[in-house]
């Protein structure tokens, strides 16, 4: 400074600090809500803070330096990212998280669609529950994941049809077709002389008694059902006059 500085016209010290927001996103660019966020600033510049991501994944921190800061972010109890940042302009900074998308087509032995089952994914390491869900109509399901290695496990009509180890999501989304141990039965509804009969309820039934499945035969005399592996009874019911009288056709089958 050569001369003075007049009230009228200061001078100006413009310093590097921003307004900065985090905003946590797995790998397609969505937003990763609930995730917890610590931000660790420069030597000198406060404490690190610690705080939970909104619905749209943000963390603000205000008005932070334009140096390094160490992130780090966990989401459903996993490390899913552990980086640095410095900001140079005020707005929002995304931090690309390790989690991804695991999309399975379960069907069953001859690769028909399993709609309505359950899918359980859990890690390996500690077998504890990472996500689930249940089957669309078309088989399908997606989960969002964090990048590490599974265990998945799936369930039809509460008996565990499929285990599959050490599926691993690493890095990118996942596609995959999970064959399970579900098979076709089918049941042919016929009279004496060896003629199909159409129309006939079918019930089904396992090795305990309980009701598993029921259906009506069609114009062949023919029901097919899904089942998973177990010994199977099969009833067909007759209308009659004034009542439905079973048919004398008991027929076990054991699916293996």
């Amino acid at each position: 400074v050569d001369a003075d500085i007049p009230e009228s016209d200061p001078a100006v010290i413009e310093c590097a600090i921003f307004d900065v927001t985090l905003r946590a996103v797995d790998g397609r660019g969505d937003p990763l809500a609930e995730a917890t966020v610590q931000v660790t600033p420069p030597a000198g510049w406060g404490t690190p803070l610690l705080a939970l991501t909104d619905e749209e994944g943000q963390v603000t921190l205000g008005l932070v330096p334009g140096a390094d800061h160490a992130v780090i972010i966990l989401w459903r109890g996993f490390g899913v990212a552990d980086t640095t940042f410095a900001p140079d302009a005020d707005g929002t900074l995304d931090i690309e998280c390790a989690v991804h998308w695991a999309t399975f087509h379960v069907t069953d032995a001859d690769d028909g669609p399993l709609p309505g089952v359950q899918l359980v994914a859990m890690d390996m390491g500690t077998f504890g529950v990472v996500g689930f869900g249940t089957t669309d109509g078309n088989g399908t399901i997606s989960l969002r994941l964090p990048d590490t290695s599974y265990r998945v496990e799936v369930y039809w009509r509460n008996t565990m049809v499929l285990r599959m180890d050490d599926l691993v999501l690493d890095g990118g989304d996942l596609e995959d077709t999970l064959a399970c141990r579900v098979f076709r039965a089918t049941v042919v509804v016929e009279d004496r002389y060896g003629e199909a009969i159409s129309r006939v309820p079918v019930v089904l039934e396992d090795g305990t008694g309980a009701v598993v499945a029921t259906a009506i035969s069609d114009g062949d005399g023919q029901v097919v059902f899904q089942l998973g592996e177990g010994s199977y009874e099969a009833t067909g019911l007759l209308q009659t006059t004034y009542r439905w009288t079973k048919i004398d056709m008991e027929r076990s089958v054991v699916l293996d």
